[in-house]
């Protein structure tokens, strides 16, 4: 698709979204082009399910379908204000969507933006939203130094591996003045996939073992990330059927009354992704920096087995030097759950 029909495409959801009432002459006008030029444009988007229409031939009306799709590339020579930035270019796409998925997507797009002005040096930020089949997606990405290598870099971790389960219990950040580290975590449990591309890396943190690459964009991230250089892809996608409320994702974590951010749950599966956990070393990665909670459940979701001294040191050593943390665990499978009560015995 040429780039002169990209921007009478776009133009043309613009003029919609801004109730043009003549839509057909203020396109022509626009572009210089013919009345059957703009009938072909029109034509091509109600067919991929961007407009729907209505009214006679000669007098059709066009409205939004329900299909959409904003993107922007932004540069950070100023001062930006990611609100700003979402209820100005991006808030429509998601405008009839249930009032559940609003809230979470303007979570999740405030934050991740803001995370990206605020820690990554950026100079450009592009960012994607759109909805499809039902299901919405949302990509972020920047030129920065690159959010593995900034968080190895800052709090001295040796692998990316590292930086992705640390994010993933939450309260980990780069600024601890001004940013709480909640960003992340809470995106991760409020959209039904939430994935980070970096240094070459791909780490969903939603525990599937398998990513459907062509489904959620990722072949496409790629690409335009060598085309553009980004260095950090930020990707995440709810569908619109889901019943995620983003209180009750604060509620499960922020418990009342003090509604302090005091619960985790820690993805076992992010310590190795060979699926192995068997020493007291990998069981230290895991119980790092839980001393900052007062409730934490181990998921042993993708994890078929563990060692004796993984067991032993998450299940025994650890909780008896910090008696002030409730422990729980979940998706354990016949062959853990023997272990862990051999140890806790």
């Amino acid at each position: 698709m040429h780039q002169s029909t990209l921007e009478i495409r776009k133009k043309i959801i613009d003029a919609l979204r801004s109730d043009i009432v003549d839509l057909n002459n203020y396109i022509q006008r626009q572009f210089n082009i013919s009345r059957q030029a703009v009938n072909k444009h029109l034509r091509a988007l109600e067919e991929e399910g961007f407009l729907t229409s209505f009214g006679k031939t000669k007098n059709k009306n066009y409205q939004l379908g329900e299909i959409r799709q904003q993107s922007k590339i932004i540069k950070l020579d100023k001062k930006i204000d990611e609100f700003d930035v979402y209820s100005q270019d991006f808030e429509w796409v998601v405008e009839n969507a249930p009032k559940n998925i609003q809230e979470i997507v303007d979570w999740g797009f405030t934050e991740i933006l803001n995370n990206a002005i605020d820690h990554a040096q950026a100079k450009i930020v592009f960012i994607v939203l759109s909805i499809k089949e039902k299901e919405l997606f949302l990509t972020i990405c920047d030129d920065g130094e690159g959010i593995f290598n900034r968080i190895k870099r800052i709090k001295d971790f040796d692998s990316d591996q590292r930086v992705v389960l640390e994010l993933s219990k939450g309260k980990l950040t780069t600024d601890d003045e001004n940013h709480t580290g909640l960003d992340i975590f809470f995106s991760i449990e409020a959209f039904d996939f939430f994935a980070i591309y970096s240094n070459n890396h791909l780490y969903n943190f939603n525990n599937n073992t398998e990513i459907n690459l062509e489904k959620y964009g990722f072949e496409k991230v790629f690409k335009m990330g060598d085309d553009l250089g980004f260095s950090t892809a930020v990707r995440m996608s709810i569908k619109l059927s889901s019943t995620t409320k983003l209180k009750d994702v604060f509620d499960k974590f922020a418990k009342a009354p003090e509604f302090e951010f005091d619960t985790t749950i820690v993805s076992l599966y992010l310590v190795n992704e060979k699926q192995n956990l068997v020493s007291r070393s990998q069981a230290k990665q895991a119980t790092n920096r839980l001393e900052e909670f007062k409730f934490v459940t181990f998921d042993f979701k993708g994890i078929g087995s563990i060692g004796q001294g993984f067991a032993d040191e998450l299940f025994r050593v650890y909780p008896n030097k910090n008696p002030q943390i409730s422990f729980d665990y979940v998706n354990a499978d016949v062959e853990v759950e023997k272990m862990i009560k051999r140890v806790k015995k």
